[in-house]
C-alpha cells in the first residue's frame, strides 16, 4: 500500500510542477510580446482621424462621381528607372494635356515619410516623375489630376501601389 501512496504523490508533484511549468512558460511569452509591442510601436498614428474620415468620405463621393463622366486614368511604375507614370484619356480616348497632377506618395507603416510630387506632362496625356524614396518596401501613390476643359473643370483621382525593392 505504500508503494501505491508513493505513486500517487510523485504525480501529484509531477502534475503541480508541470503546470508551475506552463504558466511560467506562458507568463514569459506573454511578457515576451508585451515588450515587443511596446519596443517597435511606429507611431501610426493619426492627427485630427475624425476631420480626415470625413475627407475621405468626400473623396469617395468624389471617385464615385469620376467614374460617369468617362476619362480614364492609368497609373504604372516602372522598376527599372523607378518612374511614376499617370496617363490621362477624355471618354473619346483623346489625351489630356495642360492638368495639373500631383502623387501624394504615403508610406502606410511608417509616419513621417509621406511626401507630395508634382507629376510633369510628358505628352500624348502622360504625365510622370521619378520620386525619390526615402525608404525601401511598400508604398502607396494618391495621384491626383485637375484639368479644365472649355465648360468645367474636371478632377480625377487614381491610387497605385509601389514597391520599392532597393
Amino acid at each position: 500500500m505504500s508503494d501505491t501512496q508513493d505513486k500517487k504523490q510523485d504525480s501529484g508533484r509531477w502534475v503541480l510542477f508541470s503546470l508551475i511549468v506552463f504558466f511560467v512558460v506562458f507568463a514569459t511569452v506573454d511578457a515576451f510580446f508585451v515588450y515587443k509591442a511596446v519596443t517597435t510601436n511606429v507611431g501610426v498614428v493619426t492627427d485630427h482621424s475624425y476631420k480626415k474620415g470625413l475627407a475621405y468620405d468626400d473623396f469617395l463621393s468624389q471617385a464615385a462621381q469620376q467614374s460617369h463622366d468617362g476619362t480614364i486614368g492609368e497609373a504604372v511604375y516602372n522598376d527599372a528607372d523607378g518612374t511614376l507614370a499617370l496617363t490621362l484619356t477624355d471618354a473619346d480616348g483623346a489625351p489630356i494635356s495642360g492638368g495639373i497632377v500631383v502623387a501624394h506618395l504615403v508610406r502606410p507603416v511608417h509616419k513621417g515619410y509621406d511626401f507630395e510630387a508634382v507629376m510633369h506632362y510628358k505628352g500624348e496625356g502622360r504625365y510622370s516623375i521619378r520620386p525619390d524614396f526615402p525608404l525601401i518596401g511598400q508604398w502607396v501613390a494618391y495621384i491626383e489630376a485637375k484639368w479644365t476643359t472649355a465648360d468645367q473643370q474636371h478632377k480625377r483621382y487614381v491610387t497605385k501601389k509601389v514597391l520599392i525593392a532597393e
